[in-house]
């Protein structure tokens, strides 16, 4: 449960050697309502602290006092923040959480909590322990401007797959967050502002942009002080800092794959949009991202420009733009 895509593709790609199912959801009302439904039963959940609306630790405790089945009551709920403080960990077990996470996730963390809280319904031996893969001959040369490339790597087993995709999910919702926050600093909205730039400064770290993130940090608690004028004054050195780190992002992913050639089809799989459309209906993330990959791994000679107002719709999150609205054709 996360507010910022790419802090959710973050988690998957990190847990993807324990081979789980993973589905997402971009709120705690959606959290509640799918441990309401009980289809599927979850054998635990990732949960973010700072969100708007409603945060993690009020989604817990409506969790854990209002569905009313045992359930609810005994999920192991597992909290993920990126204001690691002291005796954050003492409130979290006190609110409801049976243990926490702090952001950026440490792999070897995260580790001991899959095997702690995940193991109740399974032999642990199902789960391999954390080893960190091996790197191909110059895999560790990848140098990607304003990111640890290297370390980011590790947090993924080496799989560079899994950094590629989240390195995508990045570059295309971090933009739409830059011009949100614009928005509240012109509105004086300082109290959403702070969990906007929080969500940008989880993401940056998670994947080791750390200059990015150590303004967004400042931004952030500028933000919380209520100093209006300290957070203008730092707005544009975050907008330069995330401009110069999307282009290198985009330059990095044109080097490694704009010049592939992608096989041809005369149109987009039917299946495969109605997957689009009903996982969009269902805010189900993982569904929506599975059938998007497929669909973008081809090139067409018919779409009506489907695919690519898909991915724009997608990135700026508009799911029921998706679910209930026509499409190009």
């Amino acid at each position: 449960v996360d507010d910022i895509a790419t802090n959710l593709d973050v988690a998957k790609g990190m847990l993807k050697p324990y081979e789980l199912q993973i589905d997402c959801v971009l709120s705690g009302p959606e959290a509640i309502a799918i441990i309401t439904e009980e289809s599927p039963r979850y054998d635990a959940i990732f949960m973010d602290h700072m969100m708007p609306g409603m945060d993690g630790v009020e989604a817990v405790r409506l969790i854990r006092s209002d569905i009313g089945t045992d359930y609810a009551q005994n999920i192991p709920i597992i909290a993920l923040t990126a204001n690691a403080v002291f005796g954050s960990e003492e409130m979290f077990l006190r609110s409801g959480f049976q243990a926490f996470l702090p952001k950026p996730i440490d792999m070897g963390r995260l580790d001991k909590i899959v095997h702690q809280w995940l193991k109740k319904e399974h032999s642990v031996d199902q789960y391999s322990a954390y080893k960190p893969a091996d790197f191909e001959q110059g895999d560790t040369d990848l140098i990607i401007e304003g990111i640890d490339v290297k370390k980011c790597l590790e947090n993924f087993g080496g799989d560079k797959n899994v950094l590629f995709k989240v390195l995508r999910s990045y570059l295309a919702n971090t933009d739409k967050l830059v011009k949100e926050l614009q928005q509240n600093l012109h509105d004086g909205d300082l109290e959403n502002y702070a969990v906007l730039v929080h969500g940008i400064k989880g993401s940056s770290y998670g994947i080791f942009a750390n200059e990015v993130g150590k303004l967004a940090k400042e931004q952030e608690l500028a933000a919380k002080r209520g100093e209006i004028e300290l957070v203008k004054n730092g707005q544009s050195a975050l907008e330069e800092s995330i401009d110069k780190l999307l282009q290198s992002i985009d330059a990095a992913l044109k080097s490694f794959f704009g010049s592939a050639e992608k096989p041809l089809a005369e149109k987009p799989d039917e299946a495969l949009l109605e997957e689009v459309r009903k996982g969009c209906a269902e805010y189900n993330i993982h569904r929506v991202n599975l059938a998007m990959e497929k669909l973008e791994a081809l090139q067409y000679i018919s779409d009506g420009n489907t695919i690519a107002w898909l991915r724009e719709q997608i990135s700026d999150m508009e799911f029921e733009k998706v679910a209930t609205e026509p499409w190009p054709s």
